[in-house]
């Protein structure tokens, strides 16, 4: 029978528990400066990727951690992707387990797409297309199709949400 999981995910806190509220480990990131978690998932490995942000006012940065399966950080990264008000809100994982980040830098509000490798080196980082006429974003976020492709949503300031 295979055991499922549930992860509590807090600011700067993982806690890996079993379906009776037995905990696993944790991981606290509270003495590091201040960084918020939005995503989270389970990678290929067996391990969890984090997303989320760094920063406080009108500075932040991407924040990408990588835990083992026990909740030992393998390594962390903080992007910088438009000098400004950076957040990230949705993780995924590309079939030959790369990792993309999905969010958005408040040098005009729009999208970010960053991609890295499995060790958290950025392979690069794409804005949203300065031609289209949305190209403002309040949220973003986005996955990894089976066959690699990358799918961003964002909902807009003006009412309208773009895929």
């Amino acid at each position: 029978m295979k055991a499922l999981y549930t992860i509590l995910l807090l600011t700067a806190v993982f806690t890996f528990s079993n379906l009776h509220g037995q905990s696993i480990w944790s991981v606290v990131k509270s003495n590091e400066g201040i960084k918020f978690a939005t995503d989270i998932i389970q990678s290929s490995d067996r391990g969890f990727i984090v997303s989320g942000f760094t920063g406080v006012n009108n500075s932040g940065s991407f924040y990408v951690l990588k835990l083992d399966e026990f909740g030992i950080t393998q390594w962390e990264n903080t992007i910088n992707v438009s000098n400004w008000q950076e957040r990230s809100f949705a993780v995924s994982e590309t079939p030959n387990g790369d990792i993309v980040i999905f969010g958005k830098g408040n040098n005009g509000n729009r999208p970010y797409v960053v991609k890295l490798d499995e060790s958290g080196n950025t392979l690069w980082v794409s804005p949203w297309s300065e031609q289209h006429s949305f190209n403002t974003a309040l949220q973003a976020f986005g996955t990894v199709l089976p066959n690699g492709k990358i799918v961003l949503v964002a909902n807009t300031n003006q009412n309208t949400s773009f895929l």
